[in-house]
């Protein structure tokens, strides 16, 4: 892929940003209440992004199933931290249930977008959503519906570097996500 591209980093509250371009990946990244530039070969950033996020081994349940649940739904347990999710307008049966198992021994909730701009002047977008909740589960937006799906720490950081190989040859665009 051809010109610069953007990368964002949140996981929880905190955020990172940075840029790749000429084979040199730069990321700022909070440490010790100050920014930090951190400069490493682009082939290096998935590797980079796994410590940052805490992506390491995790158990999969046998009995863990995809779970699909509306995006407001989501949006509000999210936003509700540590408390239980409550009942909103809109929610379909079962989704309150669902998530409060899936987020009861709490969790970490984290997203990778990266942006980039190939020879054809559009930008591209995309984005790997993560919820660990000492499993690792992918968020797959279809809206108005997301789906939770139990995955694996090698499948996420395989979709990882997908997205730093760049938009044309990563993880498919995507639409914007609740959180």
């Amino acid at each position: 892929m051809s010109g610069a591209r953007e990368v964002e980093v949140a996981r929880d509250g905190r955020r990172a940003s940075g840029r790749i371009e000429d084979g040199t990946a730069r990321l700022l990244v909070a440490r010790a209440g100050e920014l930090e530039e951190i400069a490493l070969p682009e082939e290096l950033l998935p590797a980079a992004l796994a410590r940052l996020l805490d992506l390491g081994p995790r158990t999969i349940s046998a009995a863990a199933a995809p779970v699909r649940v509306t995006q407001s739904a989501l949006s509000a347990a999210l936003a509700g931290g540590d408390e239980e999710p409550a009942e909103a307008p809109g929610w379909i049966a079962g989704e309150r249930e669902a998530l409060r198992g899936l987020l009861a021994a709490g969790y970490v909730h984290w997203r990778v977008e990266v942006r980039g701009t190939p020879s054809t002047h559009a930008v591209d977008v995309v984005d790997l959503e993560v919820l660990d909740t000492g499993g690792l589960w992918l968020l797959g937006f279809d809206p108005p519906e997301v789906e939770l799906a139990p995955t694996s720490s090698t499948a996420v950081f395989r979709r990882l570097a997908a997205l730093m190989s760049g938009p044309a040859q990563g993880a498919g665009a995507t639409d914007a996500s609740p959180a």
